[in-house]
């Protein structure tokens, strides 16, 4: 009678050296699977706030009106729309079904929370100045933002040639894009997102209404 032959000390080794690589392979994959997918989902969040913000601040942004305003101490007028790299103030028409003035003051700002607020309220024109009036509003169109940057192109001046800048203070015209980077809490570059106001002419106000024209300083 014969007897089983059993494994070997360095068969059961091979075999486990095999067992081994084998689910460091498949561990592998799932880790990168996890991270693909991870990313994915990181990008997918960022396409949909990304959209909302467009929603939000390019609805009232593509209606800014280009107002000439009374300087505080009355010599000169300045533009109504106030840009730096992570601030924009402007003005545009209250939205339809807000009947308690014609006109918003907005301002958009990066917090050092991370989040991006943009705060608004009734503007009143009096004696072509701008007058805020009733409770400013504020709500938040971004949250968890690692950093927000804000540029703008357009024309510093009557005859130069467009090109960007990161501020847009003092200047005869609004830009002709307004451009907001996002760069996420988790890291991810979303695509910049470009925001063209639909009125980019000179106008002014005179205390009697807009005029569209163009005035001098």
């Amino acid at each position: 009678m014969k007897h089983a032959r059993g494994f070997t000390l360095v068969e059961m080794l091979v075999v486990l050296a095999l067992l081994a690589l084998i689910a460091l392979l498949v561990g592998g994959a799932i880790s990168s699977g996890a991270r693909s997918w991870g990313a994915a989902h990181s990008r997918a969040i960022g396409m949909e706030d990304m959209l909302a913000l467009d929603r939000v601040l390019g609805d009232r942004l593509r209606q800014a009106l280009p107002l000439r305003l009374h300087n505080a101490s009355g010599a000169g007028r300045r533009l109504a729309f106030i840009g730096t790299e992570n601030t924009m103030a402007f003005v545009a028409p209250m939205p339809e079904g807000l009947d308690f003035g014609a006109y918003s003051a907005l301002t958009l700002r990066y917090t050092d929370e991370g989040r991006l607020d943009l705060t608004w309220g009734e503007a009143v024109l009096q004696d072509g100045r701008l007058r805020t009036a009733g409770t400013q509003r504020t709500v938040t169109v971004l949250e968890n933002a690692r950093s927000v940057s804000l540029r703008y192109f357009g024309r510093a001046a009557v005859g130069a040639d467009p090109q960007w800048a990161d501020t847009w203070q003092p200047r005869p015209f609004l830009p002709d894009l307004v451009e907001v980077k996002v760069l996420s809490a988790d890291g991810v570059d979303w695509p910049p997102l470009r925001i063209r106001p639909r009125v980019t002419a000179p106008a002014f106000f005179d205390g009697s209404g807009l005029n569209g024209s163009g005035g001098g300083p």
